[in-house]
């Protein structure tokens, strides 16, 4: 985590794309064997959901949002624009899993929340 507290005090800019994922790259190395079943887990159930034949995949992934932490989704905001999160990046647009994030724990507020398209965060 301390990768993630030097970037809140001023070290990466959002501009420096490559600063970012340096940071985001040693924090991963750190903490992959405490959150990678974690986001794998959670990337199952939106993909499962995604390809099922379900009518109201909209009521069900709000379900799982909501089991969310602010703490997690914010987490999940920046393993999505990582290599890591790639492949699960769409879903959480498309879902709109960022809904209900707080842009507390972000980082280069507000250019952070440009990453992604608007739907994500359920606009």
């Amino acid at each position: 985590m301390n990768e993630m507290l030097k970037l809140r005090r001023g070290d990466y800019h959002p501009d420096e794309d490559e600063g970012f994922h340096t940071c985001y790259e040693e924090f991963w190395k750190q903490n992959e064997q405490n959150l990678g079943h974690y986001f794998r887990h959670l990337y199952r159930i939106y993909k499962f959901l995604d390809e099922s034949d379900i009518t109201n995949k909209n009521s069900y992934s709000g379900i799982v949002r909501a089991q969310l932490s602010s703490s997690e989704l914010t987490l999940l905001h920046y393993n999505g624009i990582s290599k890591y999160g790639e492949k699960f990046k769409p879903l959480i647009e498309q879902y709109a899993i960022l809904k209900n994030m707080s842009d507390l724990g972000l980082i280069g507020l507000p250019q952070d929340r440009d990453t992604y398209s608007k739907n994500a965060y359920g606009k």
